[in-house]
């Protein structure tokens, strides 16, 4: 009988244990187990309630370290609290930093009363990285579309060109479908060979997001076979370059079984679709307005310590002395030298504290991305938050936004243990705490009310980057050939224009709302302005640390004269002060600036 209880009582604990495990899955990491760096990496997790009532979950996912691989760099840790519903699944898409460091995806699943009801692991470490190759993604579901799509893309073209493809392009398909615009953001080019009707709203928008976020994005219409998706771009004429969709492409392919997908992965035209475009993600553009108008706390110059080195040194070696002896007390020289060094240096440590600000201060930044068929523009937003004293800040952050921690390399996020580094990206969520106390995200979901909180140190400044959407009146367009109006309703206080075909840069200076631009009477310049100094525009009125600002530094790459693989394009670039306000301090006056720049390609 005993024995009898003992094998029931191990029966019950193997099905209570077999229960719990099955409350969460690891449905896939990355894009069919690739993602990319500097990129967020996407977890799709799958988890279910067994449980006959509402209940609620803390799902914590880690992303570790395998054994005999540790970093000093702390592992990433994401807290995410759900409620489920009776007998409810859901699956949930997860944003994380892909790390060379870190490659255990572990996913743990607690009840309130903090008892572990489910748990997942998977070594992603040989799957987490493209390679370095361009990972081209397919959406398919008959596998007879599937292979032949595979056959065009992998067999078609020369020798040389199918060699180029084994070296360059790693094949994803079929691909899952995903609901979130950054779930894709792994691949360079995502071929759509599926019907219209087997896709959600949402799953429509993230692929339409994909293309505006720098991704190259193939439609095969008549697979699609519905005329209302992005139809305002297929109104436009096909070009083989593709058409532009903020800073991706769009490219339409009439019929799966013609030629235009095989030529369009043959030849010169395969490294223009991977390389065409210049992706958002990396938020380079950032880093020039964030080093022309931001905020810094500025410290004395080289010239400024040697002219104060000097007078130091002729006040105490010459006048001191002279005066000591003029009264006969050169022994009250171990007095006078220590008064007049501490003298110098209150008064240089009161000229630095002078030359940085003397409230907290947030400067917004932004690249928006446009292009002259849609007034959506897919946005990079920059926020740097300066304290000129030892204080904690916190910030509500922006509705409907990713939040990239990668800003720069000098920002680290500080860990527990005393370590710094890790840069996770993650969804913006209810509570972020930022500092040496502990990296812990709650809830990934964009809620709004969501909260950063900054540990700010004495006269520091942090940066935080972010990548959302942003809906304009308008856009820039062009009304008949050479002529263009602004309905973004933006006032741009310095814009030009690019054709790397004409090979011209246009000046228009000064661009006002609904203003309308005759470019024939428009100023140009020839590319070799953009190796000379006369290209830089006087932005009088506000405040910058120089008097010039380079748009050539967003213009004057299309107009490279050596070979190369871009794009010939048609760009607008405007400067403007706003809009680009992001995440807000919440309980602390603060002074703000704002500073973007909007990019409209034209073709």
């Amino acid at each position: 009988m005993k024995r009898l209880l003992l094998i029931c009582h191990m029966v019950v604990a193997l099905a209570c244990t077999v229960r719990a495990d099955a409350n969460v899955h690891i449905l896939e990491v990355g894009l069919n187990g690739r993602c990319a760096t500097y990129r967020p990496c996407s977890v799709l997790l799958s988890v279910s309630n067994s449980y006959p009532t509402f209940q609620d979950f803390e799902l914590q996912v880690n992303l570790r370290f395998a054994p005999g691989t540790e970093r000093p760099n702390a592992p990433q840790t994401y807290i995410h609290h759900l409620t489920l519903g009776p007998r409810e699944a859901r699956e949930i898409d997860v944003p994380i930093e892909p790390s060379r460091s870190g490659s255990i995806v572990d996913v743990t699943v607690r009840l309130p009363d903090g008892n572990v009801v489910g748990h997942d692991a998977l070594d992603a470490k040989e799957r987490m990285w493209t390679r370095g190759q361009y990972l081209v993604g397919v959406l398919c579901r008959e596998e007879s579309v599937c292979k032949d799509i595979q056959e065009q893309i992998q067999l078609s073209g020369s020798s040389r060109d199918r060699d180029w493809k084994n070296r360059n392009l790693e094949l994803a398909m079929p691909l899952r479908q995903r609901s979130q615009w950054w779930s894709y953001a792994a691949a360079s080019i995502i071929v759509m060979a599926i019907p219209a009707s087997s896709l959600s709203p949402d799953e429509r928008s993230a692929l339409e997001w994909f293309a505006r976020g720098g991704g190259n994005l193939v439609l095969l219409e008549d697979v699609f076979a519905d005329a209302t998706f992005l139809a305002g771009y297929r109104q436009v004429a096909g070009e083989h370059n593709g058409i532009a969709i903020g800073s991706g492409h769009l490219y339409r392919i009439p019929q799966r079984s013609g030629t235009a997908l095989g030529s369009l992965f043959s030849g010169a035209q395969q490294e223009l679709l991977v390389q065409g475009s210049r992706a958002s993600w990396s938020g380079y553009e950032l880093n020039s307005l964030r080093g022309q108008y931001a905020t810094t706390f500025g410290f004395p110059s080289w010239w400024t310590l040697l002219l104060w080195l000097a007078a130091y040194i002729l006040l105490v070696g010459v006048v001191n002395f002279l005066i000591l002896r003029r009264f006969r007390r050169r022994e009250w020289g171990w007095l006078t030298v220590a008064a007049i060094s501490l003298l110098f240096v209150f008064a240089l440590y009161w000229l630095a504290s002078r030359r940085g600000p003397r409230q907290v201060t947030v400067d917004y930044m932004a690249m928006h991305h446009l292009d002259s068929h849609s007034s959506d523009a897919f946005t990079a937003f920059g926020v740097r938050v300066s304290a000129p004293q030892k204080q904690q800040i916190t910030l509500k952050t922006p509705v409907n936004a990713l939040l990239n921690t990668r800003s720069q390399l000098e920002d680290r996020w500080q860990y527990e243990d005393g370590y710094s580094g890790g840069f996770p990206t993650v969804q913006l969520g209810r509570q972020f705490i930022h500092g040496s106390d502990r990296v812990r995200y709650e809830s990934w979901d964009p809620l709004p009310g969501s909260e950063i909180t900054l540990h700010m140190q004495r006269r520091t400044s942090r940066n935080l980057r972010f990548a959302g959407m942003t809906a304009f009146p308008g856009t820039i367009h062009e009304t008949v050939p050479n002529h263009l109006r602004n309905d973004t309703g933006q006032r741009f206080f310095d814009a030009i224009f690019v054709d790397s075909e004409q090979r011209r840069i246009w000046l228009l200076g000064e661009v006002e709302p609904g203003a309308e631009i005759d470019l024939s009477k428009i100023r140009y310049e020839p590319p070799a302005l953009c190796e000379t100094v006369a290209f830089t525009r006087n932005t009088r009125g506000f405040e910058s640390k120089s008097d010039d600002f380079f748009l050539s530094e967003f213009a004057c790459p299309w107009l490279d004269s050596r070979p190369s693989n871009i794009v010939p394009t048609r760009r607008f670039y405007g400067l403007s002060p706003g809009p680009a306000e992001s995440a807000q301090p919440l309980g602390v006056r603060y002074q703000q600036r704002q500073f973007a720049v909007t990019e409209v390609v034209f073709r």
